[in-house]
């Protein structure tokens, strides 16, 4: 669990649907999408996709040991989103 230094940009904001974000970290180029859409007033479904392209061999093999996890990781990926989705609506609730 090697700590990585990232640099990040917004590269698209499409309020209050759409965010793009685009990074590259060492020999990783990645792009993260957030797309909002509403399914009623009072739900709405958040959908995040990323990529990750690789530029190096190291980048590569980083790559494909994540492909070997893909499913561990998905859920664990699923579930800290879904916690921050539950952090946002409670203090979206507490504001309003």
């Amino acid at each position: 669990a090697r700590k990585r230094e990232v640099e990040a940009r917004i590269s698209v904001v499409d309020r209050p649907n759409t965010m793009r974000m685009n990074s590259r970290s060492g020999g990783l180029d990645g792009e993260v999408l957030v797309e909002l859409v509403a399914l009623s007033p009072r739900r709405t479904r958040l959908q995040l996709t990323m990529d990750l392209h690789p530029r190096n061999l190291s980048a590569r093999l980083l790559v494909q040991s994540l492909r070997f996890a893909k499913a561990n990781l998905s859920k664990r990926f699923s579930d800290r989103v879904y916690d921050f989705a539950q952090d946002v609506e409670g203090r979206y609730r507490n504001a309003g």
